[in-house]
């Protein structure tokens, strides 16, 4: 699968977008601000990365792990609210937006982590694309 991030709104604390599967929107994401604004939590780079899935020892949880930059990333398990945990970089989806983020939804999150699965299972490399 393809998995596609256009981000519009960019601000001091957060960078927005729309999320797309194969082409077709499914909800909004938030990523930190912008390299250019923090150089502690950033948003990802513009590009091509990798998919996988993972158990995540820190969240506790299964996560979609985001391979191709500098260090993994994840799409990030909405449900734990531990403020000790930081991860930079994080991608969260939700199906409202909200003034510097979106209103996670877990479930998105999870469909997520099935097709990439699914990908797994069939031997594809599922691909997120950010612009």
């Amino acid at each position: 699968m393809k998995f596609l991030i256009i981000r519009d709104t960019f601000t001091n604390e957060s960078t927005l977008g729309k999320f797309y599967i194969d082409g077709k929107y499914k909800c909004y994401s938030k990523e930190d601000c912008g390299r250019n604004l923090s150089r502690h939590n950033t948003a990802l780079p513009t590009g091509e990365y990798a998919l996988i899935t993972e158990y995540s020892d820190l969240f506790q949880t299964r996560v979609v792990m985001i391979i191709g930059g500098e260090e993994p990333r994840v799409f990030h398990p909405m449900r734990i609210r531990d403020k000790d945990i930081k991860v930079k970089g994080c991608v969260k989806l939700g199906n409202i937006r909200i003034r510097n983020g979106v209103a996670e939804d877990w479930d998105l999150v999870t469909k997520v982590y099935d097709a990439v699965a699914q990908d797994e299972a069939d031997g594809i490399t599922s691909i997120l694309i950010i612009k």
